[in-house]
């Protein structure tokens, strides 16, 4: 059942093969604490180095109802050493006074239960039915990200954020947070810098 990161995914309802990454840059600052590539050459928005916290999102598939649903939302947020286990008590989080600010993000870094579902819960999240365009279904989706639930501190995103999408494709097989510049199957935008989102208060 969504919610439960170790019992999402059952025969009928095969997951996604890779997740789908928000990357966000929630301070208003240009700078941040991880970029999103490891080399010049895997460059995924150019030499932006401003994101703050590289969201996932799972999905799967009701092949018996025929919908899509979520199988679980977590939060990855950048700490000096990278790839540590959230759950340590000497998890320091990345901050500009670190000398690996601006680093490259490290795959499967401080992944901890406890921050999953603090972005989006699964009443977030919403889909289509299917539809046929020719021979392909599409689900189309609609995802709502708490402004607080995305900063380590709690602290609200600012008023202007930039924002980077992108689909972690690894074909079949189990899904994890590895090789997700060379995987890649399509991002949002789809130049080399991310888009700039303002943000309002309703």
């Amino acid at each position: 059942e969504p919610g439960n990161s170790n019992d999402g995914f059952h025969p009928s309802h095969p997951g996604t093969p890779g997740p789908l990454w928000v990357w966000i840059d929630g301070d208003g600052d240009a700078t941040g604490a991880v970029s999103a590539y490891e080399e010049e050459d895997q460059a995924l928005w150019g030499t932006y180095a401003g994101f703050d916290a590289p969201l996932q999102y799972y999905f799967c598939y009701d092949a018996v109802a025929s919908k899509m649903q979520i199988g679980w939302q977590q939060v990855n947020w950048p700490i000096v050493g990278g790839g540590a286990d959230g759950t340590q008590p000497d998890v320091v989080f990345l901050s500009k006074d670190s000398d690996e600010w601006g680093r490259a993000f490290i795959a499967g870094e401080d992944w901890n239960p406890a921050s999953d579902w603090l972005a989006s819960t699964s009443s977030d999240i919403a889909f289509s039915a299917p539809m046929k365009k020719g021979d392909v279904t599409i689900v189309k989706m609609e995802i709502a990200i708490s402004r607080t639930g995305v900063l380590p501190s709690g602290d609200g995103v600012k008023d202007q954020i930039a924002i980077g999408v992108s689909y972690e494709n690894k074909e079949q097989g189990v899904a994890c947070a590895h090789g997700y510049l060379s995987e890649i199957s399509g991002k949002i935008p789809s130049g080399n810098q991310p888009f700039k989102l303002v943000l309002i208060n309703k």
